[in-house]
This record gives C-alpha cells, sequence and structure tokens, in this order.
C-alpha cells in the first residue's frame, strides 16, 4: 500500500483550481454557471433559426453534423422552446407520461428531438420513459450532462443517446466560432460560456484525481475530515490579525457554532462565511431601522471577504498579508470612520 502523500494531491488539486479561477466568466459572476436553465436558455438560443443571433438554421446544422444526425432531422421550419409542458406527470414504468422538456425542436415534418440537460442532478424516476411516451417514439432523445454518463433510472429498452458538455457541447461550439467574424459580438459570448463548461468539466478532473489510487482516497477524505478545522483556525487567526491592526490585541475572540466574533465596545466583527460588522445600537451608528445591522466588508472592487470558500481577497490575506492589509486597512479606517467606531 503507497503512503498518503498530502501535498502531492493538493498541488494536483490546485493547479486545476487555479486554472478553473484565470478562466471566470459572467456567468460564473452571476451565479448562474451550474443553473440548468440557463444552460438550457443559451444552447437553444443557439439552436433556434429565429435566435436573436440572427444567422438562421446555421448553428442547428453544425449541432446535427456534430453528432450526425444531418440526415435525420430536416432544418427547414423548426420550432424550439425550453421546458416545454406536456401536462402533469402519471403513470409510472412503461406508462409513465407528462413533465417539462428541458429543450424541444420539432420540424415541419413532425420529427422531434428533445434535450434533457443534467448539470448536477440526477434524473427523476421514469423520466425519460415519460418523455418517450409524450414525443412518440420516433422521436430523438439526446440525454445531456458534463461527462455524459448514463441515466440512473432509465431502462435500457428507452431509445436515447448520450451526450456531454466535455466533448459535444465544446466542439459543436468550436465549429460555431469558426464562422463567426472576429468583431461579432456573440464570439465573445461563445468564449464566456465555453469557460464556464470548463469551469463545471474540471471539478471532474479533480475526480479523477482523487479516486486515481486508494493513497489518494484516503488523503482526500482525511482533508475533507479537517478541512473545516482549518477553516475555523484561520477565521480566528485573521480576527487576532485585525485586532492588531485596529488597535486592539487583547479585545476578546469567540465562536459560536461556525462564527467566530471580535468583541469590540460598540460592535463585533464577525466571521461566518463573509467578514462583517454587527452594531449593537444601529439606529445610532447611522444605520436605519429598516436595514440589517450589520454591514459586509467589501474591496474597492465590491468583492466580499469569503473565508468559507477562500475568494480572492481572503485568498490574499493567507498568501501575502501585507498586500493585504495596504489594500484593506484603508477600508476599514473608513468603515471605523464613517460609524465613529473605536
Amino acid at each position: 500500500m503507497q503512503p498518503t502523500n498530502y501535498q502531492e494531491l493538493l498541488d494536483n488539486v490546485t493547479k486545476i483550481v487555479n486554472d478553473r479561477t484565470r478562466r471566470f466568466s459572467i456567468f460564473d459572476m452571476l451565479g448562474q454557471s451550474s443553473r440548468e436553465l440557463t444552460h438550457s436558455a443559451f444552447i437553444a438560443q443557439m439552436l433556434n433559426p429565429h435566435g436573436m443571433h440572427g444567422l438562421r438554421n446555421t448553428f442547428l446544422e453544425l449541432f446535427l453534423e456534430q453528432l450526425s444526425l444531418t440526415k435525420d432531422f430536416e432544418t427547414d421550419y423548426v420550432e424550439v422552446e425550453i421546458e416545454k409542458d406536456f401536462g402533469p406527470k402519471e403513470g409510472s414504468g412503461t406508462d409513465a407520461k407528462g413533465g417539462r422538456i428541458d429543450i424541444y425542436m420539432k420540424n415541419s415534418k413532425g420529427r422531434i428531438i428533445i434535450i434533457e440537460n443534467k448539470i448536477y442532478a440526477t434524473d427523476q424516476a421514469d423520466q425519460l420513459q415519460r418523455y418517450r411516451n409524450s414525443t412518440g417514439s420516433n422521436s430523438i432523445i439526446l440525454y445531456l450532462s458534463l461527462d455524459g454518463h448514463t441515466p440512473f433510472n432509465s431502462p435500457v429498452s428507452i431509445d436515447y443517446r448520450l451526450i456531454s458538455y466535455k466533448k459535444d457541447i465544446k466542439n459543436w461550439l468550436n465549429k460555431c466560432l469558426d464562422i463567426i467574424p472576429d468583431n461579432h459580438s456573440l464570439k465573445t459570448i461563445i468564449l464566456q460560456y465555453m469557460a464556464t463548461i470548463d469551469n463545471l468539466t474540471s471539478d471532474e478532473d479533480v475526480t479523477k484525481i482523487i479516486q486515481s489510487s486508494s493513497s489518494n482516497l484516503r488523503a482526500a477524505l482525511q482533508i475533507e475530515r479537517l478541512a473545516d478545522n482549518a477553516r475555523n483556525n484561520v477565521k480566528k487567526c485573521f480576527l487576532k490579525d485585525l485586532a492588531v491592526h485596529i488597535n486592539a490585541p487583547t479585545a476578546e475572540i469567540k465562536s459560536f457554532g461556525k462564527e467566530y466574533r471580535l468583541t469590540m465596545a460598540d460592535c463585533e466583527w464577525c466571521i461566518e462565511h463573509n467578514l462583517f460588522v454587527r452594531f449593537y445600537n444601529p439606529i445610532n451608528n447611522g444605520i436605519s431601522s429598516d436595514q440589517p445591522d450589520w454591514i459586509y466588508v467589501k474591496s474597492d472592487s465590491g468583492e466580499t471577504l469569503n473565508f468559507h470558500e477562500f475568494n480572492a481577497p481572503a485568498s490574499l490575506w493567507c498568501d501575502d498579508p501585507n498586500k493585504f492589509w495596504a489594500e484593506f486597512s484603508p477600508i476599514i479606517d473608513q468603515i471605523r470612520s464613517k460609524f465613529k467606531l473605536n
């Protein structure tokens, strides 16, 4: 049995996470990166000959080409819908029907393609059977997931095809990019979307590293067990550092569950996920009675200090505290001055 190498595992995972951080997109910034409806809406817009891209059936034809479906689905007069409603879910097993289909396409000859879109969720009981019974035996069912895995709750008797974001969607979008002029705004949007796909599928790469050996599995499980302890210790260390920077080195630090508090005469500096200031007398401190009695500490760009996921500001404190305090000392001084804190 190989010895557990924690540092090697952490280094490999960190490389993937750093790569993901460098390729963040507008979808990630808006918290839409793993929302299935957002992905369905984007893909459907691209596939829709009447979509806002204005390029008619060009992207649909490239999609069919990518999946070798060109001969199976003509692209004249195609309607594309998301969340297509086929009524309430009824029955079970081979009699199941109804539900909402993520992406639904139908051409002038009545041929149907449906896409069941899965990011992190698993398929529901009888889901593909319901869609088969609702759309007919000749419809083409595509089961889309990050890695192209098999659905968990569908019998093999149902005819469907597995496709993935990592291969099929990315290859299709690359073909779309090839025909879009460089100065077209859609090119930037597609590149942003592809960065989101890369970020989502990088989780799979981390999983493969962890499961590649028993020593990696042991290391990951041990790290998981100790991660909360390390996170809580870092919260406490940060508040001790903060106390020094606001000239209160003897101020008391207490923990209340996952929240850590640096207690002062007129407020508490607190960390649960983010660093915030809780006021004892909110109205006197300029916080109106209909607002929360706390405020987040944010960088000049508006980003909070998140000590749960260790976003950029929190990571900066861990890695380069001098640079961190050069940026955040003026912000904390402004908060203390505005609310007349000691």
